[in-house]
This record gives structure tokens, sequence and C-alpha cells, in this order.
């Protein structure tokens, strides 16, 4: 796992939001991988805005699974909880980005 997390950064975020994200990556995308992959996560001001980005290099989601996460209506808790709680927070924004046999970039916005 590769990190870069800004120094100075104090945004509070629901407890276990970020750490099933990253559990996922590693279980359903990098874990799938004959050799293994990457992932990485960044923190970062950008803007007056705090971006958090969880990305791998695995497997990709197929693009209907990415409606039904984003819809709220997978069965995968370790996605959908996060997801309900970053969307509680006031300003805050979710961003699923996967490509199938590409991989799968997050993005958290935190206003």
């Amino acid at each position: 796992m590769v990190y870069d997390i800004e120094d100075d950064i104090n945004v509070l975020i629901p407890t276990m939001t970020l750490q099933p994200l990253v559990e996922n990556a590693i279980q359903h995308g990098i874990a799938k991988m004959d050799n293994g992959g990457i992932l990485k996560m960044t923190v970062k001001r950008v803007a007056g805005t705090v971006l958090i980005t969880i990305e791998d290099n695995g497997t990709g989601i197929p693009k209907k699974k990415q409606e039904e996460l984003l819809k709220g209506n997978g069965s995968r808790l370790g996605f959908k909880n996060p997801f309900e709680k970053i969307r509680l927070i006031k300003n805050a924004t979710f961003e699923l980005i996967s490509r199938e046999g590409k991989g799968t970039k997050i993005i958290i916005q935190l206003k």
C-alpha cells in the first residue's frame, strides 16, 4: 500500500468509513490478481476542500454493479455503509470510477 497524506489536515469523518473501502480494494480488486497489485490512498487539500482518494489497479467493477452500488441497491455492506455515511456529511461528495481489468478509484470530497 502506498499512501500520501498531507500534514496539518484536520478533518472529521464518521468512524469505519475509510477502512471498509480500503479492505474492499484489497479483497475484491487486488487479491484476485495473479501478481498482486497497487493500492494507493491520498489525502490532500485542493482549493479549500479535502480530497480523499482510494485507488487500486485491481480487477475493477462491472458497470452494472457500479450502478447498483451507487443507487444503494448493492448487497456489499463494505461499500454501502461508507457511501451512506459520506452522503450524510453536508457538502461532501462520493465518486466511484472503475474500469474492468484496470482498477477502481473512489474520491471523497469534503468541503
